[in-house]
């Protein structure tokens, strides 16, 4: 042991033999995945530390052979050659394991690959073994070094082939890896078929498993293994979620729309008030239950990342007709005001997403109402002109006048309600949260509305802001960027708010055939109803086959497929029907008529071929609206001008909020009769007023008519009175004189309705 040599070769084997063992403390002390691979790893780490300990122990044995045990020298040997047989190949299994994945499973491997390490540790077992004494120092060789060298350089070989073969198809770490190792495997065994008693295998084994713990095998690529593993999984549960909430969308949405449908025909056809007053009632609680619905799957979409914003053009007063039109009902069931106030100078035709901007709207204002038990809602909407920037820098948007192209759209929703505590602010957006638990345990919901407000907005560049004093009320404000499709005013949104709350078509097509495929016989009752006063010719299909039957033998003008039907869906079907080219239908638009209303479902339609996408439950007006666009319009017939009597027919009167003030019936109609003596009077009031622009009995004069309007039932009178007395305490003389108008009409149409002899025989209960 007073060679030099060997001394240093020890001492580099002990160090070699530190740097595995660190090696493998780390590697089998951190989290992973179980894999082929890493078990692999863990495989040639473990025989690579058997390899060293016994190296260092051949290196002493061959230097001092007249002292030790012949035997134990020997078994050693064996031993040494035999793990380093087995790292050689272990590391050729690991880099197929690598360049293939975890696929290339040893028992899915060829034979052939393993016969040659089984014989070749078969034939050391049994080979002699000889050793050559050198003043620079010991080494063994003889058949079974022979052997050993033969089995090195053939895995060799079979590595750097399948390395190179797949060279440019794996991850670059992992060819770094490969390549690296069989650089330190080749140079050692060079060195040492050189040099025999340079004994520096220990070297090529520590590089080895180094450069794949560094590369491949180290804690933090395990992490990220471990973590990718972890988003794939959460994607697939994500995948499975909205699989779930579109299967459920499609069950819950298909009753509705039977309940949501014949309730329509039941208001379109009724000519009693308190049965259509009945039918509002289930068809706002329907339309409230769809709305829970829509927030449970438009969170998931947001959650999923699956939800985009889909820019169009659109008209903001009829944007903003929706919103009041579906809020005015919730604020009048809790005796609530729900005051609107419009700039009327905002330009109406914009570019944006208005669905996602109506649903905030709608969010924020349903909120509003939920939270507040008495007072008023207002909602207030504003506009700025974005300024623009030219090559010296920011320039006024007044200096541009109307050639701005985008403005900023301001919206607040102000309300009397609770108000929100201070420490509560900050959970306001969370899922599922609800303010003031204690206190609010009444007020139903889901806790989501906020939430996907909070995130649409986040998509579309801007925030919420809110403002409240506990016990006094909130404010919630937002600005968005819209683009300026065309600088005409809106004008007054009073005027534009008008719509009638009864359906009347506006066109009949009595020689026009249509086709309604729904494997849901309800379902095809409820369409087919629907557009009964269309006086189309209507066929139906109940499944996708019966509607491939149909399309061969009659031409259709329009058809609505359903998409989730048994065999044949509804995608399966439109597709054989557009491979039959020169097919009476093969230019027939084909609108999909379904449930589906999960994220990405308009686009998917229109991918597969259909014209056009409607989601259940049905509504009358889209309805009529794809008719109009799809229909031929020589088959169209525009009905006319409405008679008075339909006029007054689409009057709304609560009659049983009119009772619930009055008390009696008596009463009742005592102040029926004395509205309808007193409107000429009112009416005349206002428009002297008005013309002496005297604002505060101007004022006065409003607000009695709304209030007489509220007491009697009149909900619609009650709204515009409501907004145009807003006006009057703006001091807006422009918007007073556009309203007033309507609303003077409306007073007379609502005195000859609640005067005629139809409406005062009708018993009210």
């Amino acid at each position: 042991m007073g060679n030099p040599m060997v001394t240093a070769l020890l001492r580099m084997e002990l160090g070699c033999l530190a740097i595995v063992i660190f090696v493998a403390f780390t590697y089998f002390s951190s989290p992973k995945k179980k894999t082929f691979s890493h078990r692999l790893f863990a495989e040639l780490i473990i025989v690579a530390v058997i390899n060293i300990i016994f190296d260092c122990v051949t290196v002493y044995m061959v230097n001092n052979l007249e002292t030790v045990n012949p035997l134990a020298n020997f078994l050693c040997h064996k031993v040494f050659l035999g793990s380093l047989v087995a790292i050689v190949f272990l590391i050729f299994e690991y880099i197929v394991t690598l360049v293939f994945g975890d696929d290339a499973e040893r028992t899915k491997r060829p034979v052939w690959e393993r016969i040659p390490f089984y014989a070749g540790e078969a034939a050391i077992l049994v080979l002699p073994i000889e050793y050559i004494e050198t003043p620079r120092g010991n080494y063994s060789y003889g058949p079974y070094a022979y052997m050993a060298y033969v089995l090195f350089i053939g895995y060799f070989i079979a590595s750097i082939v399948v390395a190179i073969r797949v060279w440019n198809k794996v991850e670059r770490r992992k060819i770094q890896a490969i390549f690296i190792a069989l650089f330190f495997v080749a140079t050692c065994l060079i060195i040492q078929g050189i040099v025999p008693v340079a004994l520096i295998s220990c070297v090529g084994v520590t590089a080895s498993v180094l450069a794949f713990f560094f590369t491949v095998e180290s804690p933090d690529a395990q992490k990220v293994a471990i973590l990718k593993d972890e988003k794939e999984r959460a994607n697939a549960a994500n995948e499975a979620k909205t699989a779930f909430l579109a299967n459920m969308s499609h069950e819950i949405r298909t009753p509705i729309n039977a309940v949501l449908g014949f309730n329509e025909i039941i208001i379109r056809e009724s000519k009693e008030p308190q049965i259509i007053e009945y039918a509002r009632d289930i068809e706002n609680a329907g339309k409230t239950l769809l709305g829970i619905i829509n927030n449970v799957l438009d969170f998931s979409k947001i959650e999923a990342g699956k939800m985009e914003l889909l820019d169009r053009t659109y008209e903001l007063s009829a944007l903003l007709n929706d919103v009041v039109n579906m809020m005015s009902f919730r604020a009048r069931a809790k005796n609530l005001e729900l005051k609107v106030s419009v700039d009327k100078n905002i330009p109406n035709a914009l570019f944006g997403d208005d669905m996602r901007l109506r649903q905030i709207m709608l969010n924020i204002i349903s909120n509003a109402i939920k939270y507040t038990e008495s007072g008023s809602v207002t909602l207030n909407v504003s506009y700025q002109k974005m300024e623009q920037i030219d090559s010296d820098g920011y320039i006024s948007a007044d200096s541009f006048n109307t050639t701005v192209d985008y403005i900023t759209l301001c919206v607040s929703v102000t309300d009397t309600g609770m108000g929100i505590k201070k420490d509560e602010l900050e959970r306001l957006c969370l899922p599922f949260e609800r303010m003031d638990e204690d206190r609010n345990r009444t007020v139903e919901g889901t806790g989501l509305g906020l939430s996907i407000v909070k995130r649409l907005l986040d998509m579309m560049g801007s925030a919420l802001k809110v403002e409240s004093e506990y016990g006094k009320g909130s404010t919630f404000s937002f600005e968005v960027k819209q683009r300026v499709v065309d600088w005409t005013a809106m004008n007054s949104f009073v005027q534009t708010s008008e719509q009638s709350e009864k359906y009347h078509e506006a066109f009949t097509a009595p020689s026009a055939r249509i086709l309604i495929v729904d494997d849901v016989k309800l379902n095809l009752m409820v369409i087919s109803a629907l557009l009964k006063p269309l006086k189309m010719r209507i066929d139906t299909a109940m499944s996708g086959k019966e509607a491939l039957s149909l399309v061969k033998e009659n031409l259709y003008d329009v058809i609505f497929l359903d998409h989730r039907m048994p065999e044949l869906d509804g995608v399966e079907t439109l597709s054989i029907m557009h491979k039959e080219k020169g097919g009476l239908n093969d230019g027939t638009p084909v609108i999909a008529l379904t449930a589906n209303a999960v994220s990405g479902a308009k686009e998917f339609y229109l991918k597969n071929g259909f014209k056009d996408y409607l989601s259940k439950p049905v509504d009358m007006r889209h309805l009529e609206e794809a008719l109009r666009e799809y229909l031929p319009k020589s088959k169209m017939v525009f009905a006319q001008k409405e008679a008075k009597s339909t006029e007054q027919d689409s009057l709304p009167v609560d009659t049983a909020s009119g009772l619930e003030h009055c008390g009696s019936q008596k009463l009742y109609r005592e102040v029926i009769s004395e509205f309808c003596v007193s409107a000429s009077k009112s009416a005349e009031r206002v428009q002297e007023t008005l013309s002496a622009s005297d604002w505060k009995n101007l004022t006065v004069a409003v607000h009695s008519i709304k209030s007489s309007a509220r007491t009697i039932g009149a909900s619609r009178l009650a709204d515009v009175a409501a907004n145009v007395e807003q006006y009057a305490i703006d001091v807006d003389a422009t918007s007073l004189h556009q309203s007033i108008p309507t609303l003077l009409d409306l007073l007379e149409k609502y005195r000859k309705k609640l005067s005629s002899e139809e409406f005062l025989s009708m018993r009210f209960c």
